[in-house]
């Protein structure tokens, strides 16, 4: 009995090591796919910031961490990032430094300053309309009227061309 014992031990003793050996093998063989996958995944997002540009007309002087920025502000402020990429289009045109010299709306979302008044940067300006948006959003039922009331306050109509290229466009985008 105890042979058989001794045995099976130096059987399952070698099992676990040639398990072992197996396991140090394949991750030897794997380590260049890692690097690899890093490398995909670092082209897809350079992929998907061409993308981005491209499908909403981003010029080449807004950097990649401003797109982030815009990114991130949209998912603090629950608004779809579309909608937020396509007002900023409409509104500055990706100039952060934007006026409009009859309203004196400034910024990426050309707020004015009379309401918002603590717009301390380029990001502070798109946090603020995009909780604006938010806001009016939640209030009203409904993202073609809250992006009527972002442009033309609450008598505007929210049946437009504009505001359905604003909430469709892009909507299929994964960001």
């Amino acid at each position: 009995m105890k042979k058989w014992l001794r045995k099976s031990n130096f059987t399952i003793k070698s099992a676990i090591v040639l398990m072992l050996l197996f396991f140090v093998f394949y991750l030897s063989l794997n380590v260049g796919n890692f690097n690899l996958n890093g490398k995909n995944a670092k082209e897809k997002k350079e992929r998907n910031y061409t993308a981005i540009r491209e499908k909403f007309d981003i010029p080449q002087t807004v950097n990649e961490s401003e797109i982030d920025s815009f990114i991130s502000i949209s998912k603090r402020t629950k608004v779809p990032i579309h909608m937020a990429l396509n007002i900023i289009q409409i509104e500055s045109k990706f100039d952060s430094t934007a006026v409009n010299d009859s309203s004196g709306c400034i910024g990426y979302m050309q707020l004015s300053p009379k309401y918002f008044k603590k717009q301390k940067n380029r990001f502070e300006n798109v946090y603020m309309g995009l909780s604006f948006l938010r806001e009016r959003y939640e209030a009203l039922g409904s993202w073609k009227r809250a992006i009527a009331y972002f442009g033309g306050g609450g008598g505007a109509s929210h049946d437009t061309p504009i505001i359905k290229h604003i909430v469709n466009n892009g909507s299929r985008i994964k960001f």
